[in-house]
């Protein structure tokens, strides 16, 4: 645990939450700032800077979780559609420094959409990228 990450604070019950799921390793809760209803943090509760530093079992571990809050959510609520998502470091917009998982409900008209821009600039350096991972 540690003492200034407002992940660790919740998950010791030190720092309020709304929990809707919890296991031996793990605890999911609404997020307080959601993008649509039920809007979902899953965090393991070993701190843990970010997915890449995440020990491999503890990252098995969590993604279980995400799977049975997305269970939960069909089965209780009737939801299908969802966008599940981490945030990995500075440009990658994580803004807690504790690995964890959004889970994003997705309704019909519901203002939070995400598309994709097509960048041809991009696609065009496809095969230069993929020669940089095989060297």
């Amino acid at each position: 645990m540690e003492d200034n990450c407002i992940f660790c604070q919740v998950i010791s019950g030190k720092a309020h939450s709304y929990t809707v799921y919890e296991d031996e390793h793990n605890l999911a809760f609404l997020d307080t700032n959601p993008r649509t209803p039920y809007h979902t943090l899953v965090v393991p509760k070993v701190h843990s800077r970010d997915i890449l530093s995440i020990d491999p079992e503890d990252l098995q571990s969590v993604i279980s979780a995400v799977r049975n809050v997305l269970d939960l959510y069909r089965e209780k609520l009737n939801f299908h559609d969802f966008q599940v998502l981490n945030n990995c470091g500075k440009y990658g917009q994580q803004a807690v420094w504790h690995t964890h998982f959004h889970i994003i409900p997705r309704f019909k008209d519901d203002g939070s959409n995400w598309h994709p821009l097509r960048r041809d600039d991009l696609i065009a350096k496809i095969p230069e990228m993929l020669a940089g991972l095989k060297e």
